[in-house]
């Protein structure tokens, strides 16, 4: 199948909506984005990415009587992220949005998102107001995280994880440019500064349980910041340098009393002394390390292998070759 990188822009609005485990909520997500859609005359496509589920996700898709859905069935689980960035080559549309199937985001903010890509900007995020997850897990860790995404790339934006839109111009040379680990918005952030922010109105999840956690926030943000962030060990060669430097300068007080005060000198202090000499050596070395493999990371090309092992199209979601 020929992808959206070797072709101009044919409809109005793609919309990309990953799918993992996600049975119970899926021809919810399809009629509540079409119901929303249908009262405009955006031309548009939904592309569901199956992300290799282990419910009946998949024949809940393939039972969609609509030529306006695609169901790619990706051969193993890689992750929602990576299982976006397989679906923006299949992307026709000149805006391209990334959706949750939880509903979580009002199907309303796509028509408000494409408005803003229509008018222009390269990249449309929402901001979630009045957001309905639980602080501890979902957004204490958000803030975090907002915080170390913000000084990575160098931007100021309000709300990472909300749901976002893309121009057709920015989605080609995102593909062109994205490195592992693949995260889109932050790719998009670093190609382009030429965004936007809108209040959109946020749901509790009524089908479905999150696949969200903790630590898997946690793990996301980290990716960002070793990936993007200028000198992300920077803070550790400091903490190295300050902890030799000062274990430099007692070393030399404790000379110094021992020649001109009295020979014999507490061993604690000594000891604390040898401990910040090896501490900061330690962290020094840590940092230089650290520099060195994030530098040969970001070396590496980007090789895009095919994941997708059917794509199913039409209205009756009849297979094709992927």
């Amino acid at each position: 199948m020929t992808t959206s990188e070797q072709m101009p822009a044919r409809l109005d609005l793609s919309i990309i909506i990953p799918v993992y485990n996600e049975s119970s909520g899926v021809i919810s997500c399809w009629k509540a984005i079409t119901e929303t859609l249908s009262k405009s005359s955006i031309n548009y496509e939904i592309i569901f990415v199956d992300d290799g589920s282990e419910d009946d996700s998949l024949n809940r898709l393939l039972s969609i009587n609509d030529n306006k859905v695609h169901v790619l069935k990706l051969t193993h689980n890689v992750g929602q992220q990576r299982a976006m960035f397989t679906a923006l080559g299949h992307c026709r549309g000149a805006t391209v949005i990334t959706y949750d199937s939880d509903l979580q985001f009002a199907p309303e903010c796509i028509l408000e998102l494409h408005q803003q890509i229509s008018s222009g900007y390269d990249i449309a995020g929402g901001i979630r107001i009045a957001r309905k997850d639980g602080f501890w897990q979902n957004r204490l860790p958000s803030m975090i995280g907002q915080y170390l995404i913000n000084k990575a790339l160098g931007i100021r934006q309000q709300d990472f994880g909300a749901v976002k839109a893309y121009s057709f111009a920015l989605v080609q040379r995102i593909i062109r440019t994205a490195r592992e680990p693949i995260i889109i918005p932050a790719t998009a952030y670093v190609i382009s500064r030429n965004f936007i922010e809108i209040p959109v109105q946020h749901q509790e999840r009524k089908e479905g349980v999150s696949k969200w956690s903790t630590l898997k926030r946690m793990e996301l943000y980290f990716d960002i910041y070793t990936l993007y962030a200028d000198r992300p060990f920077a803070w550790i060669m400091l903490i190295g340098f300050g902890c030799f430097f000062l274990g430099v300068l007692l070393g030399f007080g404790i000379l110094l009393y021992k020649l001109f005060v009295q020979p014999h000198f507490s061993g604690v202090i000594i000891f604390f002394d040898v401990f910040l000499l090896i501490f900061g050596l330690h962290f020094v070395s840590l940092s230089l390390i650290g520099e060195f493999v994030v530098r040969i990371h970001r070396k590496r090309e980007q090789h895009e292998t095919n994941l997708i092992e059917t794509h199913y199209t039409g209205s009756r979601l009849t297979e094709t070759a992927p």
